[in-house]
Formats: C-alpha cells, structure tokens, sequence
C-alpha cells in the first residue's frame, strides 16, 4: 500500500472512531464534557503527532491512538459506577430582583423545572452518580440576575442509573429561560411562572411543556423528538413549524397559513403565545387545557 493510501485510510479510520463517540454522546448512551476532554486529549495528541514525525510511523501512532481511546474510557467510566446521590443549590428570593435569565447544560437522564415555594429564587436538587457536582453560578446586576447550570460529568458509559434535576424558579420574577439537553425526558410546567423566552436546543428527546397563560415566546429546536405542548385556554396561540414531523397532532388549532398554526381565540392585535418549532422526524402534539 503506498504511502498516500495509507495516510487517507489512517485519517479515515480516526474520523470514524471520533464520529462514533460524538453520535454516541448525542444519544445518551456515551456522556462527556467536550472541553474537559480535550484538556486529557490535546497534550498525548501533540505527543503522538510527534512520535509519528520522528518514527515516520502513521500506523504505529494511530494503534498508540486508538488504544488510548479506549483506555481513556475504560478508567473515566469509572464514575458511572458511583452510588447515586443527592445535591442541592438554592439561592433565596432577594428583594429587588425582578428579572433573571436561566441556562441549563444537561445531558441524558431527566429534568422537571416548575415553581418554587416562596422565599426562593432558585432550588435545584440533582440526583446523580456523576464524579462531579453540578455547577451554579450567579451573577446579580442591579434588578437583573444570571444563572448557570451545567453538569459536570466527565465520562460516564451504561449508567446503572439515570440522572435526573428537579429545577424550581421563583413566580414572582419574568424569566429567559435557554436549555441546552441531549438524550433527555424534559418536563417543563410553566403554569405559574412568567417564562418571557424560552430557547430550547435538544437532541433525541422526550419533552413535555405546560405553558401559562403570560405571553411566552419559545424557540424549539430538536433532532429525531416526542413534543407533547399543551396551552391554557385563556390566550392566544400561534405555532410556526419547520419539521419533517411524521406526525402532527394539534387539538383547538387551525392552519391558516402553511405550517403555521393558530388557536381559536388568537388576535394578533393581543398578547399571545408564540412558539416556533425547527424539528427533524418528531412527533408532535398539541392540545388545549
């Protein structure tokens, strides 16, 4: 084999292990932070680059690679194997603050987030087996404050158990809510929060909405997906879709333009609820409450 056909084949190779981890951290099966990976990876990878500059060698540094691969999994994976347990970050209702914006970075497992009791700006309890605790930082800026929460997970492979967050908000500030999520069962009531934005970015998921009656608008952006949304009959609703949706429920709508759809009681010229929908093959189901 000469040197040229070697060296695409060699590439080639590399190219399908790292899109075979990348497709299984977009389904949940493989979990890991990707700038945490990289810390461990990028110095042996410039290791290796070296090694096959000074021994000419490119199959002797891809089998170096390729074991490194595995046994990088093998001794990250460790933290799959950790009894579950359960973490709490709250942060009490400060007087002044009326407006906050909430992201979340989360792999698989499952997420509820709804209303807090009174006295709470946020109250996030984690059940994980995940090496590290989630992170939450807060920033507060005169009335506006900024939250953060993102999972920490490292590796982890075949979790024996699911991680799950339960996520309560205060009902007392307007909120711009921006997910982030993977391979999760997503359950979201906003019956009684005053959600003004919220930008969804999922994978292959499972998500339930329960929208309130403040005008919210929401931006849905998910792969292969079940969205099941459902809406108080107290305000109008307008959905725009761009999906190549293989099934499209919507009880009390009608498509009064292409993929657009609008319940009976939207008036342009009132608040309303508007969601925007870009989703590959889903299911999609609409009802009002």
């Amino acid at each position: 084999m000469s040197e040229k056909n070697s060296s695409g084949l060699l590439t080639g190779i590399l190219l399908i292990i790292i899109t075979l981890i990348f497709t299984l951290k977009f389904f949940g099966i493989l979990e890991f932070s990707v700038l945490g990976s990289l810390k461990i990876m990028l110095p042996l990878s410039l290791l290796l680059i070296g090694l096959a500059i000074i021994f000419r060698n490119r199959w002797l540094t891809a089998s170096i690679f390729i074991l490194m691969i595995a046994l990088g999994i093998f001794y990250l994976t460790g933290s799959s194997q950790l009894e579950q347990r359960e973490v709490l970050n709250e942060i009490p209702f400060e007087e002044g603050i009326d407006a906050i914006s909430i992201g979340i970075d989360y792999g698989a497992g499952k997420i509820k987030i709804g209303a807090a009791s009174p006295g709470y700006l946020i109250r996030h309890i984690a059940k994980t087996t995940d090496a590290n605790d989630p992170s939450m930082e807060f920033e507060k800026n005169n009335s506006k404050a900024k939250i953060k929460i993102e999972r920490q997970a490292g590796f982890s492979f075949l979790k024996k158990h699911k991680d799950s967050w339960n996520i309560a908000l205060s009902q007392n500030v307007e909120i711009d809510m921006k997910l982030n999520y993977g391979a999760a069962n997503m359950e979201i009531d906003l019956k009684k929060l005053k959600v003004k934005e919220l930008d969804i970015d999922s994978g292959a998921t499972s998500t339930q909405i329960a929208f309130g009656i403040y005008p919210t608008k929401a931006n849905i952006d998910t792969g292969v997906s079940s969205l099941d949304l459902k809406f108080p009959g107290d305000i109008g609703v307008m959905i725009d879709m761009d999906t190549g949706a293989i099934s499209i429920e919507l009880e009390g709508f009608r498509e009064l333009e292409k993929n657009k759809f609008y319940s009976l009681n939207y008036d342009e010229n009132k608040e309303n609820i508007e969601v925007k929908i870009n989703a590959g093959a889903s299911s999609i189901k609409g009802k009002i409450y």
